[in-house]
């Protein structure tokens, strides 16, 4: 079953708050990047069950062009 953007209720928070709102039950998901180890993953895959999402070329292709940063 596909979701769509109306399936979710967008949080606004740093990557660490993003964390303590998935610990705290407040968030049940959460997008977060970052170069490898990044504190804030690290702490939640020591604290909670966590599932890695792997993106497809396309996508990633889709990012480094929209998000020149990446």
């Amino acid at each position: 079953m596909a979701s769509t953007h109306d399936d979710f209720s967008p949080l606004n928070a740093t990557q660490q708050g993003a964390v303590d709102m998935l610990t705290d039950g407040s968030a049940d998901a959460t997008f977060l990047g970052g170069a490898v180890p990044t504190a804030s993953i690290t702490q939640a895959a020591a604290s909670m069950d966590i599932t890695f999402l792997p993106y497809g070329e396309s996508e990633k292709e889709q990012l480094v062009n929209d998000y020149v940063f990446f």
